[in-house]
């Protein structure tokens, strides 16, 4: 099942999001919840013994994996490829990517300027890749590949090419 998120109103037709899978949010919120009931559960101790340190710190790593499940996404446009990770934001114009390639910690996304980008949303695992097995992953790197030849190629070269296919 594709996590496929539709874009609301206002934003182009063509412009596809995809987020962490629904496994991967479970998995990312139970993990955190698990973590506070850690300190929840041991809470006098950890300030006892060594203040309000190690509860903040467990505390903002369950945020962490609140947030790498509901936040991180890939977002993909007429134009430009847009990656949300956890802590940042990046965007790079379709025309500059050289290569987007599936792996085991995200889709990496290369630019003819020499950005290597890794867009965290949607991995693919290692046992597919030892399987050779074809994931989600794989198919978001090859779209975004599609896109950025479309954008390399321009909206005339498009054109030209249906014109000579319906001869």
């Amino acid at each position: 099942m594709e996590d496929l998120i539709h874009v609301p109103q206002g934003a182009s037709d063509s412009e596809r999001t995809w987020r962490v899978s629904p496994l991967g949010r479970v998995f990312s919120v139970v993990v955190g919840f698990g973590v506070l009931a850690a300190i929840a559960a041991d809470l006098d101790t950890m300030l006892r013994n060594g203040g309000v340190f190690v509860p903040v710190v467990l505390s903002a790593v369950a945020g962490a994996f609140f947030a790498t499940s509901f936040w991180t996404s890939l977002t993909l446009t007429d134009h430009e490829v847009i990656i949300r990770n956890l802590g940042w934001t990046r965007t790079a114009p379709l025309a500059t990517v050289t290569r987007a390639q599936a792996g085991y910690s995200g889709i990496e996304i290369e630019t003819s300027e020499s950005r290597h980008m890794t867009a965290m949303a949607v991995q693919k695992a290692n046992l597919s890749v030892w399987l050779g097995r074809r994931t989600r992953a794989d198919e978001v790197a090859e779209a975004i590949q599609e896109a950025a030849a479309r954008a390399v190629a321009g909206p005339s070269d498009v054109r030209s090419r249906a014109t000579n296919n319906d001869r």
